[in-house]
Order: structure tokens, then C-alpha cells, then sequence
């Protein structure tokens, strides 16, 4: 997830350069510290895969996108 000139993005769906609030699909890394009273789930770290100008834009990327993370994830387990 590139952002371009200046606060611009250009929406993965419609390639429509916009600066406005962005809808995004994220990966995240996430861990459960049992340590204190109760557990707590901290961020590792996160990655942005594709951004969009709208909710409409995201959701109709939405299944493409969850299956190709989904097949990388299940090639690297096969290592």
C-alpha cells in the first residue's frame, strides 16, 4: 500500500487517486501476554496490503485479496 504524492492514495478497485478517509485490508502479528492478571493481546506488527476510496470498493476486493494471503500463507507452511 503505496501512498502517492503528498497525503494521495489510489484505490486498488477503480485506480481513483483520492486523499479523503481510506478503507484498508491489513495483516496483522499478534501475541497473547499471560503475564498480569488478565490476558492481554499485543500487536507484533501490521502491514497494509491494499487501500480504497470506499467501503463498496474494499468489499468487492475483499475475497480476492483474503485468498491470495491465504494461499501465500499456506505455500510458506508447506516449506
Amino acid at each position: 500500500m503505496d501512498q502517492l504524492d503528498g497525503d494521495e492514495y489510489e484505490c486498488f478497485t477503480c485506480k481513483q487517486r483520492f486523499r479523503s478517509a481510506s478503507f484498508s485490508i491489513s495483516r496483522e502479528w499478534n501475541r497473547v501476554n499471560y503475564a498480569g492478571d488478565e490476558p492481554e493481546v499485543e500487536i507484533q506488527g501490521s502491514e497494509g496490503l491494499e487501500c480504497y476510496c470506499s467501503q463498496a470498493c474494499a468489499t468487492s476486493r475483499r475475497d480476492l485479496v483474503m485468498e491470495r494471503e491465504v494461499a501465500g500463507l499456506l505455500y510458506r507452511l508447506d516449506e
